[in-house]
């Protein structure tokens, strides 16, 4: 298990400069604690979590973001806006939507916002799959 702080969100990061960063936003602990395993097994980036979107866009993180994974609630407005502002924060990276059901308007949203859409519960290889990015990035730095 990741250790947590009293809010069940993992502590302050202190990052190594030029660190592959996987952010995630998510309020289901548990969903954090698996991508957060998935990266501790490779041993490779960071991976920082927020709650909601409007917590990212007020706090975005500092580094180099490779991977973005937006497992939330949010109605599908809320998702476009978000992946509009995604990709003009950080155009290059690799972003993820998870979402309950597939062929839905979430689907839509997420692919003609340029995102890859996952549906729940996410098996372990296509975590794997999205996460490689990072790996692939901390790699190139190396």
């Amino acid at each position: 298990m990741i250790e947590r702080d009293g809010v069940g969100m993992p502590p302050a990061l202190r990052l190594e400069r030029g660190r592959a960063l996987a952010v995630m936003v998510c309020a289901d602990v548990r969903e954090v604690d698996r991508v957060g395993r998935q990266l501790t097994e490779v041993n490779t980036g960071c991976l920082v979590t927020y709650r909601r979107v409007e917590d990212m866009r007020a706090y975005p993180p500092a580094g180099r973001i490779t991977t973005v994974i937006l497992a939330t609630e949010d109605p599908p407005d809320r998702i476009r806006e978000a992946l509009r502002w995604l990709r003009r924060r950080w155009p290059r990276s690799v972003i993820a939507v998870i979402g309950r059901k597939g062929c839905g308007v979430e689907e839509m949203v997420a692919r003609e916002g340029g995102a890859a859409y996952l549906t729940r519960p996410v098996p372990l290889g296509q975590w794997r799959a999205v996460l490689a990015h990072v790996q692939a990035a901390q790699a190139a730095q190396a």
